[in-house]
Protein backbone atom coordinates (compact mmCIF):
# COMPACT_ATOMS: atom_id res chain seq x y z
CA UNK A 1 0.00 0.00 0.00
CA UNK A 2 2.74 2.30 0.57
CA UNK A 3 4.37 1.87 -2.76
CA UNK A 4 0.91 2.79 -4.22
CA UNK A 5 0.39 5.76 -2.42
CA UNK A 6 3.64 7.46 -2.70
CA UNK A 7 2.89 7.70 -6.65
CA UNK A 8 -1.05 8.37 -6.27
CA UNK A 9 -1.36 11.67 -7.24
CA UNK A 10 -5.17 11.84 -5.69
CA UNK A 11 -5.13 12.95 -2.01
CA UNK A 12 -8.48 10.98 -1.43
CA UNK A 13 -7.69 7.60 -2.71
CA UNK A 14 -3.87 8.05 -1.31
CA UNK A 15 -5.50 8.65 2.41
CA UNK A 16 -7.50 4.91 1.71
CA UNK A 17 -4.73 3.25 0.53
CA UNK A 18 -2.90 4.41 3.85
CA UNK A 19 -5.79 3.41 5.67
CA UNK A 20 -6.12 0.16 7.61
CA UNK A 21 -8.86 -1.61 9.93
CA UNK A 22 -8.43 -4.19 12.53
CA UNK A 23 -11.06 -5.90 13.52
CA UNK A 24 -11.09 -7.04 17.33
CA UNK A 25 -9.84 -4.31 20.48
CA UNK A 26 -9.16 -6.87 22.84
CA UNK A 27 -5.50 -6.93 24.08
CA UNK A 28 -3.74 -8.01 20.54
CA UNK A 29 -5.93 -5.89 18.28
CA UNK A 30 -4.98 -3.01 20.06
CA UNK A 31 -1.06 -3.91 21.13
CA UNK A 32 -1.21 -4.62 17.46
CA UNK A 33 -2.77 -1.38 16.47
CA UNK A 34 -0.09 0.90 18.10
CA UNK A 35 2.75 -1.61 16.38
CA UNK A 36 1.54 -1.04 13.12
CA UNK A 37 1.15 2.10 14.00
CA UNK A 38 4.80 2.60 15.09
CA UNK A 39 5.62 0.80 11.91
CA UNK A 40 3.72 2.64 9.66
CA UNK A 41 4.94 6.13 11.15
CA UNK A 42 8.67 5.98 12.40
CA UNK A 43 9.89 2.85 9.73
CA UNK A 44 7.72 2.82 6.71
CA UNK A 45 7.43 6.54 5.74
CA UNK A 46 11.38 6.55 5.95
CA UNK A 47 11.43 4.46 3.15
CA UNK A 48 9.05 6.25 1.35
CA UNK A 49 9.94 10.06 1.45
CA UNK A 50 6.89 11.08 -0.33
CA UNK A 51 4.56 10.21 2.29
CA UNK A 52 3.55 12.42 5.45
CA UNK A 53 2.85 10.29 8.19
CA UNK A 54 0.34 11.62 9.37
CA UNK A 55 -1.53 10.25 6.23
CA UNK A 56 -1.44 6.70 7.95
CA UNK A 57 -4.68 6.15 9.49
CA UNK A 58 -5.51 2.64 11.92
CA UNK A 59 -8.96 2.22 12.36
CA UNK A 60 -9.61 -0.36 15.41
CA UNK A 61 -13.13 -1.79 15.47
CA UNK A 62 -14.90 -3.81 17.88
CA UNK A 63 -18.32 -5.61 17.72
CA UNK A 64 -19.62 -5.58 21.05
CA UNK A 65 -19.30 -1.54 21.85
CA UNK A 66 -16.91 -1.67 24.33
CA UNK A 67 -13.23 -2.62 24.77
CA UNK A 68 -12.64 -5.55 26.52
CA UNK A 69 -9.63 -6.26 28.25
CA UNK A 70 -8.67 -8.21 31.08
CA UNK A 71 -5.75 -6.08 32.37
CA UNK A 72 -2.90 -7.45 33.73
CA UNK A 73 -2.30 -8.46 37.40
CA UNK A 74 0.69 -10.21 39.61
CA UNK A 75 0.34 -13.57 40.04
CA UNK A 76 -1.25 -14.36 43.13
CA UNK A 77 1.82 -15.72 44.61
CA UNK A 78 3.43 -12.93 44.08
CA UNK A 79 0.96 -10.35 45.17
CA UNK A 80 1.72 -12.51 48.57
CA UNK A 81 5.44 -11.31 48.89
CA UNK A 82 6.30 -9.60 51.73
CA UNK A 83 7.90 -6.79 48.90
CA UNK A 84 6.91 -3.58 47.18
CA UNK A 85 4.39 -3.52 44.71
CA UNK A 86 2.59 -0.98 42.44
CA UNK A 87 -1.13 -0.91 42.06
CA UNK A 88 -1.38 -3.48 40.51
CA UNK A 89 -0.14 -6.15 42.67
CA UNK A 90 3.35 -6.05 40.79
CA UNK A 91 6.93 -6.56 42.31
CA UNK A 92 8.79 -4.01 42.25
CA UNK A 93 12.56 -4.94 41.33
CA UNK A 94 15.63 -3.44 41.07
CA UNK A 95 17.56 -2.96 37.81
CA UNK A 96 18.79 -6.93 37.73
CA UNK A 97 15.23 -7.56 38.25
CA UNK A 98 16.08 -9.01 41.60
CA UNK A 99 13.77 -8.40 44.90
CA UNK A 100 15.60 -6.42 46.65
CA UNK A 101 15.01 -7.80 49.93
CA UNK A 102 15.38 -11.33 48.36
CA UNK A 103 19.14 -11.15 46.83
CA UNK A 104 18.96 -14.08 44.18
CA UNK A 105 15.08 -13.65 43.85
CA UNK A 106 13.87 -13.09 40.24
CA UNK A 107 11.01 -11.40 39.39
CA UNK A 108 9.86 -11.29 35.40
CA UNK A 109 6.97 -10.26 33.23
CA UNK A 110 3.24 -9.40 34.04
CA UNK A 111 4.96 -9.93 37.85
CA UNK A 112 7.05 -7.41 37.71
CA UNK A 113 7.20 -3.31 38.18
CA UNK A 114 10.54 -2.55 36.48
CA UNK A 115 11.60 1.13 36.14
CA UNK A 116 14.17 1.60 32.83
CA UNK A 117 16.30 4.76 33.60
CA UNK A 118 16.83 5.15 29.86
CA UNK A 119 13.15 5.25 28.83
CA UNK A 120 12.19 7.33 32.46
CA UNK A 121 9.02 4.39 32.98
CA UNK A 122 8.33 1.48 34.02
CA UNK A 123 8.56 -1.23 31.20
CA UNK A 124 4.85 -2.43 29.64
CA UNK A 125 3.77 -6.41 30.70
CA UNK A 126 4.12 -7.36 27.59
CA UNK A 127 5.68 -10.54 25.52
CA UNK A 128 8.43 -8.43 24.30
CA UNK A 129 10.10 -7.69 27.40
CA UNK A 130 9.17 -10.79 29.81
CA UNK A 131 11.47 -12.06 26.43
CA UNK A 132 13.87 -9.58 27.05
CA UNK A 133 13.62 -10.00 31.14
CA UNK A 134 13.69 -13.89 30.91
CA UNK A 135 17.67 -13.32 29.20
CA UNK A 136 18.91 -10.89 31.29
CA UNK A 137 17.88 -13.05 34.28
CA UNK A 138 19.65 -16.21 32.91
CA UNK A 139 22.47 -14.02 32.07
CA UNK A 140 22.47 -12.59 35.62
CA UNK A 141 22.32 -16.05 37.03
CA UNK A 142 25.03 -17.60 34.97
CA UNK A 143 27.31 -15.03 35.88
CA UNK A 144 26.74 -15.68 39.65
CA UNK A 145 29.58 -17.56 41.25
CA UNK A 146 29.01 -20.28 43.19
Amino acid sequence: MFERAVIEPDPGRRRRLLSFVLVGAGCTGVELATELLDLARKTLVRHYRGLDPREVRIVLAEATGQIWTAGVRATPVVEALPVERDKLGRAVVDETLELPPFPGVYVIGDSTHSFDPRLQAVLPPTAQVAVQQARSVAGNIARLEW
